[in-house]
């Protein structure tokens, strides 16, 4: 008999119709369309992780721009942070590093799916 463990996936943690927003604005803002929905989950699942880390994680280039979507609604986006984590999760691009592999093994233990074909490269942002 072969046990499975269910993992949580980010877009369990939001509103469906969020969801389907923040990939409409992912669409529209950013031109990505190719897995635009999978993207936003891991974005989701990523900001939950790195909210409960003390270390610094990192995004990848895939996922950033749904975290950057996300942000877009600031109205929604900040209520989420309040309710969620219990503060505004701040974005900072552009710092120097390469700790995506930390990232993915954090996500992994906190429970959540990874999607690796989505996480192959950092985009510098903590």
């Amino acid at each position: 008999m072969t046990s499975t463990t269910s993992k949580t996936r980010g877009s369990d943690l939001v509103d469906e119709s969020q969801v389907d927003r923040i990939t409409r604005i992912l669409r529209d803002e950013f031109g990505v369309t190719d897995r635009a929905r999978e993207r936003v989950d891991q974005a989701i699942a990523f900001m939950h992780t790195t909210a409960a880390s003390d270390e610094h994680l990192w995004c990848s280039v895939d996922v950033d721009p749904a975290w950057h979507a996300f942000i877009l609604d600031t109205e929604r986006y900040a209520a989420y942070c309040e309710k969620h984590f219990g503060r505004f999760l701040h974005h900072h691009p552009f710092v120097e590093g390469d700790l995506i592999d930390s990232t993915v093994e954090a996500m992994r233990d906190r429970g959540f799916f990874v999607d690796a074909s989505l996480w192959a490269e950092a985009r510098y942002c903590i």
